[in-house]
């Protein structure tokens, strides 16, 4: 809820930041086919942070922030975890709680996924956010309620900068006429 959001954020002294939240978040787990390195199918997971409420900002076609977390030491990172994972609950805060949909991959070898994580391998991580921006896209069609508008940001942290960068590439290269950055 908003005020969840907004006791977290004061709490943290990020408050003065990201604002007082707008929206309330609804945190959804999803998981989706994509491929590794060497072409074979994979399954991934991410996050999708959709915002709530009846704010004009909180529903209806909404802008989609698709985020390439960073380098993470643990193989169990999630980023729907937002009560646990700091990186998500910044994400939460920052851009879901203010009206935008947040797509955030796991990335392949993490959640529980490949056993090895494809780290600054450009292709295979562009690919794999990619695929989850699809499968998110699906999936928010087919829930109805608060829907991805054609509007993306793409951005990311540390390794995510890498990917975020690999990613925007890929879309220009090879998806111009499914996305537009």
């Amino acid at each position: 809820t908003t005020a969840q959001i907004d006791a977290g954020t004061a709490a943290s002294g990020l408050q003065p930041l990201s604002g007082t939240a707008t929206c309330g978040v609804e945190v959804r787990y999803l998981q989706y086919s994509t491929r590794a390195p060497g072409g074979d199918g994979a399954r991934a997971s991410e996050a999708v942070l959709v915002p709530t409420g009846s704010s004009a900002a909180c529903s209806g076609d909404r802008p989609v922030l698709l985020y390439a977390h960073g380098t993470a030491f643990n193989k169990s990172k999630n980023m729907a975890l937002v009560s646990t994972d700091s990186e998500a609950s910044l994400l939460m805060a920052m851009y879901a709680a203010q009206g935008f949909i947040v797509v955030a991959p796991n990335y392949l070898g993490y959640d529980g996924t490949l056993d090895w994580h494809p780290w600054l391998n450009a292709e295979a991580q562009a690919i794999d956010m990619i695929d989850g921006l699809r499968a998110a896209k699906a999936h928010l069609a087919a829930a109805g309620g608060t829907k991805a508008s054609a509007k993306l940001l793409i951005t990311g942290y540390s390794q995510g900068g890498h990917v975020a960068m690999a990613t925007h590439r890929a879309l220009e290269r090879d998806y111009g006429g499914e996305f537009t950055v």
